[in-house]
């Protein structure tokens, strides 16, 4: 048998979930609230390394897996789309340089502009 047959949530079982703290906001309410996690363990923690450094993690399973806004680009992983959310970008109306533009526009300008 492999792991995935063998697996309960009778048993004790702790996950490591390496992910942005947005992500990580989003998921502890759904954890918590969660009744049929059983006896498992979902210990989020924030990606502070690169992305090298977190398949290194996944490759010694110091992590079991890892939420991320990129694509890993190597065949030893799968990726899978798990949820899309909006990006709102907020601003003061009296700041200087968006002032009677869009802030997208004034925002995009601002950063390709060297």
């Amino acid at each position: 048998m492999n792991d995935a047959q063998e697996f309960s949530v009778e048993g004790k079982r702790r996950f490591v979930v390496y992910t942005t703290e947005p992500v990580m906001l989003n998921l502890v309410p759904k954890i918590e609230a969660d009744k049929s996690l059983g006896n498992c363990e979902i210990v989020l923690s924030p990606t502070t390394v690169t992305e090298a450094q977190l398949r290194e993690q996944l490759n010694l399973r110091q992590a079991d897996l890892a939420i991320e806004f990129s694509e890993s680009s190597t065949s030893s992983y799968f990726t899978q789309p798990f949820f899309s959310d909006q990006i709102c970008v907020i601003a003061s109306k009296q700041h200087p340089r968006i002032q009677g533009r869009s802030v997208l526009r004034s925002i995009t300008k601002k950063n390709t502009s060297h």
